[in-house]
């Protein structure tokens, strides 16, 4: 076959041959420019489609971190309102012992139990919602994880402080009158605590402020870590790890992970009761009922 299209070929006149070439030519280049053209179009389609999902990503990324940032100032608002109201009953009990000791009518405290109970229980609603946050958007990075524990950690050394703090509390802070009594709503006589029971409430109120003061920092640390992983892209830049004021305070970064919570799961009140837990469910599953036994 291809001799006779050799021979058909070469029978052909050179102007013949030459207008043939040109033809040839001619669709060849425009067959190649129609592929270039269809292979352009293509690239084109699938940048906008990546810069489209690219796009709706980042606005993605931007809803979650405002609601992040919502959810850690609230937080923070009712850590810092509890931690206040607890120094300020301190300080009014100190204020209150030394206009006695200067012969001054006493300052009678302004805290009052139902309110500390009240900021208390703020506290535990809003740190739920850290935990919540970090389990409905775990999906952007598995490690955020971290944080969950760490406001678990935090909230069990609170709730084991409080607990100690509010029998002292209830004791010493002033009481009005019950409703029905002749003088409702009048506050029942006061006097401030001695020294040496002045001291002992002091020792478990700071118990509770440093335990509020680490949650403190891990809601800081939560919002240093989202907003370099969920806006750092967009600025071109990140934000440095707090730094403590101490070495053996903790700073929890999604980078250390796995090594804090093996941390927070040996070296802590939360872990051991955590391990426990595990362990006297373990055991239960495992024993055998009397009807298998038998």
């Amino acid at each position: 076959m291809w001799d006779v299209v050799r021979t058909f070929w070469c029978g052909l006149p050179p102007q013949v041959q030459a207008a043939v070439i040109g033809a040839l030519t001619t669709v060849s280049s425009a067959i190649i420019g129609l592929y270039v053209v269809f292979w352009q179009i293509g690239r084109q389609a699938r940048n906008a489609i990546g810069q489209n999902r690219h796009n709706e990503t980042l606005k993605l990324k931007l809803k979650i971190y405002e609601e992040i940032v919502a959810i850690s100032r609230d937080s923070s608002d009712a850590e810092i309102a509890l931690s206040s109201y607890v120094r300020g009953f301190q300080t009014d009990i100190f204020l209150s012992r030394q206009m006695i000791l200067s012969s001054l009518p006493s300052l009678i405290p302004k805290a009052r139990a139902p309110v500390l109970l009240e900021k208390k229980s703020t506290l535990g609603s809003q740190t739920i919602k850290i935990i919540s946050v970090t389990e409905r958007w775990q999906i952007i990075d598995p490690r955020i994880e971290i944080f969950r524990t760490a406001i678990n950690v935090a909230n069990y050394d609170i709730d084991a402080a409080f607990q100690a703090y509010f029998s002292a509390a209830i004791r010493l802070m002033p009481h009005e009158m019950p409703s029905g009594h002749p003088q409702q709503g009048t506050v029942i006589p006061w006097s401030p605590p001695n020294d040496q029971v002045s001291q002992q409430f002091e020792r478990v109120g700071q118990d509770v402020i440093n335990a509020l003061m680490n949650l403190g920092s891990y809601i800081c640390d939560f919002q240093i870590e989202m907003q370099n992983l969920l806006v750092g892209e967009l600025f071109k830049q990140t934000l440095p790890p707090r730094k403590p004021i101490g070495p053996s305070l903790i700073v929890v970064t999604l980078d250390k992970h796995e090594e804090l919570t093996k941390h927070f799961e040996q070296n802590t009140a939360w872990g051991r009761n955590k391990s426990e837990i595990e362990a006297r469910v373990a055991a239960a599953v495992n024993q055998p009922t009397p009807h298998s036994a038998g």
